[in-house]
């Protein structure tokens, strides 16, 4: 039986096949240091995540992104040797010195509790992964990154 993929990350149909993928513009200030609104539902929250991130890829500036994470954050990977960074201080520290350079896709989320969502991935330039992501008023508490083979 042949698996297919969901449509294209930001698609019509993607967006449409899940009203909580919508994009909302209002849920994620776009200003250095100003979270999401904490009102926000999950669904929207990791897609805004995921803008912010690759937006920050694009521009090789990381000061916005790790903004969006609470002073006592957490990020961790699963499957590179790198990390646990702990504090935002550390982790704005670590996208400054290792700096990704490839954006994300996101063709999955579910939501896992009250706070946090486990999305599913794939990067642009070819892999995939997922993430799970916890907020905490509005900010991130814990972000771990899983690569896959």
């Amino acid at each position: 039986m042949a698996v297919s993929r969901p449509a294209a990350p930001g698609s019509p149909a993607f967006l449409a096949s899940d009203p909580g993928l919508a994009p909302n513009n209002s849920s994620l200030a776009r200003v250095v240091g100003v979270p999401y609104d904490a009102g926000v539902d999950l669904k929207t929250a990791v897609m805004e995540h995921q803008e912010l991130f690759n937006d920050s890829v694009r521009a090789g500036d990381f000061e916005a992104f790790a903004a969006s994470f609470a002073e006592d954050a957490v990020m961790t990977f699963d499957g590179v040797p790198v990390g646990p960074f702990k504090g935002r201080h550390k982790i704005a520290t670590a996208y400054a010195a290792q700096p990704p350079t490839d954006t994300m896709s996101i063709w999955s989320v579910e939501e896992i509790g009250p706070d946090t969502v486990i999305a599913r991935f794939d990067w642009d330039n070819g892999g995939s992964g997922s993430m799970q992501v916890q907020w905490r008023d509005g900010e991130v508490l814990n972000l771990t990154i899983s690569y896959e083979t």
